[in-house]
């Protein structure tokens, strides 16, 4: 709301300076100013493509304006934080693409191998649900895995990988 500097600030898209909180009509938390000893304040939004995304409060307990230097600074001070949040979003969005990619090239590089062991022994399974179960438990992050195959209503072990001894 506009009762508070912060409230202006987001309100409005721009400055939102106090000089005397005492003689400000609109401002609504009187009572706050009173008990936390400030008279004047300013805030400064942090935009991004012109909306708000936060911003910068300065309290003081003296009333008067703030200077435009001082003015200024705040505003520089606010699109630098406006510049590191967007850097962290994008280091962020860039990381996890690489995340995205290097799990995509580990399930490629998987399959190749397990599309290699099935043509390297064509009559044999053994190998080709060892490799199977062997990809699966290391691109799940598991510390075990099994394989099984269900016939004649019930489930027999074909393949384990990794299993501890008092579990199989």
């Amino acid at each position: 709301s506009r009762g508070t500097a912060a409230g202006r600030a987001v309100l409005d898209g721009g400055l939102a300076h106090i000089p005397d909180v005492r003689e400000d009509r609109e401002y609504a938390v009187g009572a706050v100013a009173t008990v936390a000893t400030y008279r004047s304040l300013i805030a400064v939004p942090m935009l991004r493509e012109g909306l708000p995304i936060g911003v910068i409060t300065v309290l003081r307990p003296k009333p008067g304006p703030f200077s435009p230097s001082q003015i200024a600074l705040l505003e520089t001070f606010a699109d630098q934080a406006v510049i590191a949040i967007e850097n962290v979003r994008l280091f962020e969005a860039e990381q996890q693409r690489t995340r995205e990619l290097s799990e995509s090239l580990e399930q490629q590089t998987a399959t190749s191998e397990v599309l290699r062991v099935i043509s390297s022994s064509p009559s044999e399974l053994d190998p080709v649900f060892q490799t199977i179960l062997a990809k699966a438990t290391e691109l799940c992050a598991a510390n075990f895995g099994m394989l099984a195959l269900y016939e004649d209503g019930a489930f027999r072990s074909v393949a384990m990988h990794n299993v501890p001894a008092a579990f199989a």
